[in-house]
């Protein structure tokens, strides 16, 4: 296992009403061949797939042109 940066990147979680929102990666977490982003979440760091909600990972820039597109 090995913790890598995460720095700028994000992820997309669905409410059951719809909204959608962000919460920033803290690392990434590499596990023989796979990759998860991990999130701080109630205190500790948990992997974004698991959560309820979850939908992607995303770069912060791309979550600001999504939220321009939305608005314009």
């Amino acid at each position: 296992m090995a913790l890598l940066p995460a720095d700028g990147f994000v992820a997309q979680f669905m409410t059951q009403d719809g909204d959608r929102y962000t919460e920033p990666l803290i690392c990434w977490r590499e596990d023989d061949t796979c990759v998860y982003g991990m999130v701080l979440h109630k205190g500790s760091l948990r992997r974004a797939e698991a959560l309820n909600g979850f939908l992607n990972y995303r770069t912060a820039e791309e979550q600001s042109e999504c939220r321009l597109h939305a608005v314009g």
